[in-house]
């Protein structure tokens, strides 16, 4: 019934609502840094920073993967990768839950720039570029046994309908 349609989705807004972001997030390891991430893909900002990405950096490719840090981009201005890179760092700040097992939000602002400056000077802009391909890579990979998982529920001819 309607009713009960209104009382399951608050119950599933509730439990979404008060979870803790351990529960919601996303375990992944990059370059030996235990990470847990929680991209919120209908946040705003972070829509805004990956539309960025895409718009200020979107034709920047990686030209040689055997070169060191910024000749693998070829002519690419060292500025403009040197944005990229801040970029890059902004929104690796953003999706942060843990950092090998140290909850983020519990370091101080300072702690996390220097987490994240010696990532940066550690991995560089293509260690960067590599980190978020496995961040993005756990997350879909998430999301893929998530919907697994709630289709396994869902009989044929409920398929769709909710």
């Amino acid at each position: 019934t309607e009713q009960q349609f209104e009382r399951e989705a608050e119950t599933v807004a509730d439990v979404t609502v008060s979870a803790d972001m351990t529960d919601l997030g996303t375990e992944g390891s990059v370059f030996g840094n235990d990470l847990l991430v929680y991209a919120d893909l209908e946040s705003p900002a972070f829509r805004d920073a990956t539309e960025r990405l895409e718009s200020e950096f979107g034709d920047i490719t990686v030209e040689n993967p055997d070169a060191e840090d910024a000749a693998a981009f070829g002519d690419v201005d060292s500025e403009r990768l040197a944005d990229m890179a801040t970029h890059l760092v902004e929104m690796l700040d953003t999706v942060l839950v843990e950092w090998d097992g140290t909850e983020w939000d519990s370091l101080s602002d300072d702690q996390q720039q220097t987490i994240l400056q010696q990532a940066r000077a550690s991995w560089g802009i293509t260690g960067l570029l590599k980190a978020w391909g496995e961040i993005t890579l756990a997350i879909r990979e998430d999301y893929d046994e998530l919907e697994a998982r709630v289709e396994s529920f869902r009989s044929p001819e409920r398929r769709g309908t909710r």
